[in-house]
């Protein structure tokens, strides 16, 4: 149902093709729906999309209680360009999780939405840092730029134009 879901959305023309902007939303719910699965969450999973100021705004709301980042196989303030997917904490991080989870949807994301941004939230929906007893969820935001509409054609006028000789 996500997935028919996710790819019947119509974007407005962007920066970035719609199958991308498509994997990195099901990713992102995918990893939301894991953390509410494995807290035993019953709330929803939540994904906004709204268009302002020129940009496309996707944000992925979850309640499954944030998680370290700094058990990510690379550091999270890391350039993404310089990740490198095959490395040995990689490799590490894949085999201590039974090759269930890859490590690589973050990564991904990041790489296609230079924006991207994720914060922690408290009950009210406040940002809390991690670590803090107040987290409920996470939330990630997915700015995208809108392509600018072409310019209208200019209306052709025909008039007589008289030429002194």
């Amino acid at each position: 149902m996500v997935l028919r879901t996710i790819n019947e959305l119509a974007y407005p023309p962007t920066a970035v093709p719609a199958e991308q902007i498509n994997f990195a939303v099901l990713e992102l719910v995918s990893n939301s729906l894991r953390a509410h699965r494995e807290k035993a969450v019953a709330d929803p999973v939540l994904v906004e999309i709204s268009g302002a100021d020129s940009q496309l705004l996707i944000r992925i709301i979850d309640r499954g209680g944030g998680f370290d980042l700094s058990r990510l196989p690379y550091r999270f303030d890391e350039d993404v360009s310089h990740i490198d997917l095959m490395s040995e904490n990689f490799v590490a991080y894949r085999a201590s999780y039974d090759n269930s989870r890859f490590g690589m949807g973050l990564v991904a994301t990041r790489r296609v939405f230079p924006g991207f941004r994720l914060y922690f939230v408290d009950q009210a929906m406040q940002p809390c840092r991690w670590p803090s007893k107040f987290i409920v969820g996470t939330v990630v935001e997915l700015p995208i730029p809108l392509e600018p509409e072409p310019p209208a054609e200019a209306a052709t006028e025909v008039a007589d134009v008289e030429v002194a000789s």
